[in-house]
């Protein structure tokens, strides 16, 4: 498996004499794999641009606390589903007639080629509920995603994954409602332990479907991450964002920073 969660071609069987030893060895590591996965975290982030505006930006600190229960299934060493759920709540600092609420679940697959151009093919479906801090319904998101991703693993310390998506977006109200063409790629060093590096650059169409609007957003996301135990992380995040559109009140650039806590538990 890549960091992405991508199924690299398996390796040729060994002809040693003891191969069969090692077959049954990897026969009981399978079944052992743990398919569930329940998820903690919490984090803590500056923006310079709370309100994603051209001008008078505003600076703001927010707060991020979410939990996620999904199931990572393998049907063939090829391709895997995952079925899953997640709750979030975002809490300004001073801004606090931002405050909501996001709900989520999805279902997608990832299966990769029999061949040794380790392309893998994505898609899924995904619903988003937003709401205020008083549980009023801001936004209901239905996505249907398609897309391609191939892994350059270099070496044991050096990755690169690069690949493109689309999606169509069925939104209420209707206002939001968005169709999504994007490309991007994501370097990462893994350094000493259990500590690594992360680098990506994201660009992307958004093709809204009422009003004329088209926008045209890129961002970069600097990562640090450390797994101090098998179940628990931290990390440090940098991004950048910069979206430019056809109605120029939607134009905006913002950069975040902060740092997060996360627990996630196999079973």
């Amino acid at each position: 498996m890549t960091p992405d969660g991508i199924t690299l071609p398996a390796a040729s069987a060994t002809s040693d004499d003891d191969s069969f030893g090692a077959q049954e060895i990897l026969k009981e590591e399978q079944q052992k794999v743990k398919e569930f996965v329940l998820s903690g975290d919490a984090s803590m982030f500056y923006t310079n641009n709370v309100a994603l505006t051209r001008k008078n930006q505003i600076s703001d600190s927010f707060f991020i606390g979410g939990a996620g229960l999904s199931w990572i299934h393998s049907v063939t060493p090829q391709l895997q589903i995952q079925i899953g759920g997640r709750a979030s709540i975002f809490r300004y600092v001073d801004t606090s007639s931002l405050d909501f609420e996001q709900l989520g679940a999805g279902i997608g697959f990832t299966w990769t080629a029999p061949t040794g151009w380790g392309i893998g093919i994505f898609g899924g479906y995904a619903f988003t509920d937003l709401l205020d801090k008083h549980s009023n319904q801001l936004l209901h998101d239905h996505e249907f995603t398609l897309g391609l991703q191939k892994a350059f693993v270099f070496n044991r310390v050096h990755s690169l994954t690069v690949g493109g998506l689309g999606s169509v977006g069925i939104s209420d109200p209707f206002s939001a409602q968005r169709d999504q063409i994007a490309a991007y790629a994501d370097y990462r060093i893994f350094l000493a332990g259990h500590f690594d590096v992360d680098l990506a650059y994201r660009v992307a169409g958004y093709f809204y479907n009422s009003g004329g609007r088209d926008d045209f957003n890129q961002t970069v996301t600097l990562g640090l991450h450390y797994r101090f135990k098998a179940w628990a992380d931290v990390g440090a995040l940098l991004f950048f964002g910069s979206n430019r559109s056809s109605k120029s009140v939607f134009d905006y650039d913002a950069l975040n920073t902060g740092g997060s806590v996360a627990l996630t538990v196999h079973f």
